[in-house]
């Protein structure tokens, strides 16, 4: 039998096992997001013109645990894997945070396996978090450069920790080993830090990432060292809310002088059952290489505004336009696939958890 029909398989049964086990106090928690739009992505550029599309966006299944190991300790364990609903053609799962570590109130969490980096984690407050306008879909890669994009990464053979929270204070840590020869000019690793400060309405992070390449790998001018610093701020007032993020990302050998930044800003607004909510996004990538001039400095703005209506604590509806401009110069927005030009989209969804 496929592997992966066998770890659907398991995942089957245990949500199917879950109701009689937790009577005992104790097993796994099974859980899920189905997330599914209806898109219409309009191009101003003739080769791509316009189209309808279903698509599945952060759908995912999960089992996860813990273990009481006295003396306030405890471990811990997820296994999520990334769901396609929509399309038969990809992969029928996908890997997602994974892991397994110990947990304690007093000493925080250590965790080995695969997960969000803490840039993620405490950085990332996108209120179009996994949908089409997706501070990390709406920016664009340029050829031979850094993307102009808000770049939050899931590492694997990650080895992380996470501090208790004092005085509203949390820190969080990792590091991944390249797992090769120090000649080899391919794989990388990872180097993340990030701290969040929260007090009330008022929620602040700051973190600081290093992708490092072993070796020279001359022949691809994309890989190389790069560094990434991003600070995130939202306060709540009321019913509304405000946020801003800035990213700065560096290179170093063959991106050497590259450098791509972006800012977005985010507002919502909750009245009954409903939530407003906007979002504005820019994006620039400088590279003054000789051999990237076809590249040189692509820049785009992005606006988007939404209406999220909340049928129960587990069901949404929500409907969304974005719109993207450019400079013209040769990009491939992430989220619809290469391209280039200005595109606009309308997107309607639902989001089911359980």
């Amino acid at each position: 039998m496929n592997i992966k029909l066998k770890l659907l398989s398991v995942a089957t049964l245990t949500a199917l096992a879950t109701p009689f086990i937790a009577q005992a106090g104790s097993g796994p928690v099974v859980y899920g997001k189905l997330h599914v739009t209806v898109d219409h992505v309009d191009y101003d550029a003739a080769a791509m013109g316009d189209y309808w599309q279903t698509e599945s966006r952060g759908s995912r299944l999960g089992i996860k645990g813990s273990e009481d190991l006295g003396n306030g300790l405890s471990a811990i364990y997820k296994m999520e894997f990334g769901v396609d609903v929509t399309d038969g053609t990809g992969e029928a799962l996908s890997a997602r945070n994974q892991y397994v570590g110990l947990s304690s109130k007093t000493w925080g969490t250590f965790l080995l396996g695969r997960h969000n980096t803490p840039s993620k984690v405490m950085t990332n407050k996108d209120v179009f978090d996994d949908t089409v306008a997706d501070w990390n879909e709406v920016g664009f890669t340029a050829a031979g450069s850094a993307g102009a994009i808000a770049e939050d990464n899931r590492a694997t053979d990650a080895i992380m920790y996470t501090s208790p929270t004092f005085n509203n204070f949390t820190f969080a840590a990792m590091v991944t080993p390249g797992e090769t020869a120090d000649d080899d000019e391919i794989n990388g690793r990872y180097t993340s830090v990030a701290g969040k400060y929260v007090n009330g309405p008022l929620y602040v992070g700051l973190a600081y990432e290093e992708t490092e390449f072993q070796g020279d790998d001359s022949a691809n001018p994309t890989r190389d060292d790069q560094e990434k610093w991003r600070i995130f701020a939202s306060y709540k007032f009321g019913d509304f809310m405000i946020g801003g993020m800035y990213q700065d990302i560096e290179g170093d050998g063959n991106l050497e002088d590259v450098d791509a930044d972006v800012w977005r800003v985010n507002g919502s607004y909750f009245f009954g059952n409903n939530e407003l909510k906007i979002a504005y996004q820019e994006g620039e990538v400088d590279d003054d290489r000789a051999a990237s001039s076809a590249f040189d400095s692509p820049e785009y703005d992005t606006f988007t505004i939404g209406l999220d209506h909340t049928l129960s604590k587990r069901t949404e509806l929500y409907a969304l336009y974005t719109q993207t401009d450019t400079n013209g110069d040769a990009q491939n927005p992430v989220s619809l696939g290469a391209g280039s030009d200005d595109w606009d989209a309308i997107s309607l969804g639902i989001v089911h958890k359980f």
